[in-house]
């Protein structure tokens, strides 16, 4: 068996479809340039070994939880709609080594919330993808 993915290769993946999609990405922290539009911050996990096959433990993965937000409610929501794209574009494809399965949303997002504490105010939706790998 190959050694498993990192986080950090399946981070730069979700970082690039985040781009081609014009949308800001931070892994741990605020993208450096949000010029007013919408932006994601991302936490994943180091991630686990598991069955994903009739092969024993051949597969990895990993929890990202999202912060999508913007300046307005539509903004963060087109943030959350953009990471949905993103996420579902990795399956099939080869990273690290390893081929991504369909990612699968872990919870249903509550509802927006808005950070009056910022400045300017800033609204985010909070949601959380498992990515799954195989060799």
């Amino acid at each position: 068996m190959t050694a498993a993915i990192t986080s950090s290769a399946l981070v730069a993946a979700l970082a690039a479809e985040l781009s081609a999609r014009g949308i800001a990405f931070g892994h741990g922290k605020k993208p450096a340039v949000v010029t007013g539009h919408p932006w994601i911050v991302g936490f994943f996990d180091a991630g686990s070994i598991g069955d994903q096959s009739l092969v024993s433990r051949d597969g990895w993965s990993t929890v990202g939880t999202f912060h999508c937000a913007g300046l307005t409610p539509d903004s963060a929501f087109i943030a959350a709609r953009k990471l949905r794209e993103a996420a579902l574009a990795l399956a099939g494809q080869t990273v690290g080594g390893r081929v991504v399965q369909k990612p699968r949303q872990n919870i249903e997002p509550p509802p927006i919330h808005r950070d009056d504490d910022a400045d300017p105010v800033i609204f985010v939706q909070y949601d959380e993808w498992r990515f799954r790998t195989t060799l």
